[in-house]
This record gives structure tokens, sequence and C-alpha cells, in this order.
């Protein structure tokens, strides 16, 4: 169970892994497909082609590569994965039914929800309100996720989960779990 968690946070944290630095090495650079001067008679040191490392304007010997890494996680892993770690966090859930706004509002949502704790609150909810969206985005500790959307990272990282009321038959559905009885 350990292994299978672990598995699809790592696949997930790789997959938004941001691989920035990469440099060109001389087969990448443009231009050095001939000989700058021959072999032997011009007294000067043997040279192939102008993107030599050693060269100013050359490729870069070991430089940093960028590429992605990627790990492969089956689709019924990853359900499960999800199943056991909504399972695991069974404790810190609790039913918070989204409030209508007209316009969206930090302030108006701050005061109609119960106190937030200082630690992360996940809130899964049926379907995207923009609205809700545009006023939940400006507060640090409160993320929102579809209940289509849902996946092991905030689960774990959450130490409160809220669910609206009509998003229960959509986890039920996904995950294969009675939540309510």
């Amino acid at each position: 169970m350990k292994h299978l968690l672990h598995r699809a946070l790592r696949t997930h944290m790789l997959s938004i892994r941001q691989w920035g630095a990469h440099t060109k090495t001389r087969a990448e650079i443009r231009g050095g497909g001939r000989k700058p001067w021959k072999q032997k008679g011009t007294g000067r040191a043997r040279a192939g082609s102008r993107r030599s490392p050693l060269w100013r304007g050359g490729g870069v010997a070991f430089g940093p590569r960028g590429v992605a890494m990627e790990c492969k996680l089956n689709r019924k892993e990853s359900r499960k994965a999800t199943k056991i770690a909504f399972m695991a966090c069974s404790k810190k859930i609790q039913i918070v039914n989204p409030p209508i706004l007209e316009k969206p509002s930090s302030r108006t949502i701050s005061q109609m929800l119960p106190p937030l704790p200082s630690r992360p609150v996940l809130w899964i909810l049926h379907e995207k309100n923009p609205s809700l969206w545009l006023s939940c985005r400006n507060i640090k500790t409160l993320q929102l996720i579809q209940a289509e959307h849902i996946y092991v990272k905030p689960l774990l990282w959450a130490k409160q989960i809220w669910i609206s009321h009509e998003a229960i038959p959509i986890l039920e559905n996904q995950l294969n779990v009675k939540m309510m009885e």
C-alpha cells in the first residue's frame, strides 16, 4: 500500500516538474561541418570542427540536458492509490456545501465559510463554479478540486477535507466506496 502511494505521488511530482536548464552539445549547434584547416602542415593544433567545446561558440561538453524523467503508473494502480489515500484520510472529512456567489470576493467567502485552520484544507466540489474558484484562489490554505479530477497528492497534503454534498455520489462511483450510510 505504501509503495503504491509512493509511486503515485512520485509519478505526479515528476510529471509537473519543470526541467529548465538545457545546453547544446557540439552536435546540436549550427555549423561546424567543415574542417577549419588541414590536419598537417600549418603548425597549428589539429581541429576538426568550429563547434568543439574548446572553441568560443562551441558546444558544452557535460552541461545540463533538461531531459524530462517519466514514471508510468497504470490506470488501475492510480485508481487504487487514490482510493487508499482517500480511505486513509477518512477521519479528516467534513461535509461543507459551497455558498452561492453573484460575483467573486475573497472577503465574502472567508466570512461565509467555517473558520479555516492554519493547516491546508482541500475542498472537493461536484462542478467548477467560476465565481467560487476566483474567490477561493486568494486563500492560501484552501485548495479547490473537482470530484472527477481527484488524485493522491492533494489528499495526502490536506489536513482537513471538505466535500460538497453533490460530490459524494461522484466520489462513490469513481472510487467504488460507500461514504454515506
